[in-house]
C-alpha cells in the first residue's frame, strides 16, 4: 500500500510539471538603444522564474530588469534566456541592436510667419533661416536640414532650444523651452510660440 501511494505522487509530480507552461522570452526594446545614457532594460517574457541577460561585450545580469549605459556607439548582440521549472526549462532568444547617440536631423516650422528670417537656437549653435514669411503646413512645412552637413548630438541634459523671428534688424523671441533630455524621449520635440501661431519641431534620429 505504500509503494502504490508512492507511485501515484511521483506520477501527480510527473503530471504537475508535464503542464506547467513553457517559458517564452521577450524582450521591450526594438532595433536601437540610445548610447551615453543610463537605461532601464525591461523584459516581456512570460511563463518564467528567472531571467538572464548576456551581451556580446561580456556584460551579463540576472533578473527582471536592470539598469545600464552603453558609453560607446556600436553594434551589440543580446542573448535573453527565460528559465522556469528550477531551469529545467528555458527558452533563449537572440537579438542584435545598434547603440548610438541622438542627433539633430532638422527642423520644421508650421504656422503663419510674418518674418523675414526664422531663427533657430539649440546648445548655443544658431540656425538663421530666410525667405521665412508665409503660411507653412503640417503637408508643406518650412524645413532646414541640419544632417548630413553638421553633426549635433543631444546629449542626456538639460537642454535649451529656442525661436525666434527676424523684423528689420531686431531678433523677436517666438518660443522657448528647457528640456532634461534624460527624461524627454519625444520626437520631434515641440516648441509652441507664444502667440500660438506658430510651431517649431526638432526632429533626431539614431545613426546606423
Amino acid at each position: 500500500m505504500k509503494n502504490f501511494s508512492i507511485r501515484l505522487t511521483l506520477c501527480a509530480l510527473v503530471v504537475f510539471s508535464s503542464c506547467e507552461k513553457k517559458p517564452e522570452a521577450c524582450i521591450d526594446f526594438g532595433d536601437y538603444l540610445e548610447a551615453g545614457d543610463n537605461l532601464i532594460l525591461e523584459s516581456c517574457s512570460k511563463n518564467y522564474e528567472f531571467l538572464t541577460w548576456e551581451f556580446n561585450d561580456d556584460r551579463g545580469y540576472i533578473g527582471d530588469n536592470f539598469e545600464r549605459q552603453f558609453e560607446l556607439e556600436g553594434n551589440y548582440e543580446l542573448k535573453l534566456t527565460a528559465f522556469s521549472d528550477g531551469a529545467f526549462k528555458s527558452d533563449e532568444l537572440i537579438h542584435p541592436f545598434r547603440a548610438s547617440f541622438r542627433y539633430v536631423d532638422r527642423f520644421e516650422i508650421i504656422g503663419e510667419s510674418e518674418y523675414t528670417a526664422l531663427i533657430v537656437s539649440f546648445k548655443g549653435v544658431t540656425y538663421s533661416l530666410g525667405n521665412a514669411e508665409g503660411t507653412f503646413s503640417e503637408s508643406a512645412p518650412f524645413v532646414t536640414n541640419v544632417m548630413p552637413e553638421d553633426t549635433v548630438r543631444i546629449q542626456p541634459t538639460s537642454l535649451a532650444l529656442d525661436f525666434f523671428g527676424r523684423r528689420a534688424f531686431s531678433n523677436i523671441p517666438l518660443g522657448e523651452s528647457n528640456l532634461n533630455y534624460h527624461i524627454f524621449k519625444e520626437n520631434p520635440v515641440v516648441v509652441k510660440s507664444e502667440d500660438g501661431k506658430m510651431e517649431l519641431r526638432m526632429y533626431w534620429k539614431f545613426l546606423d
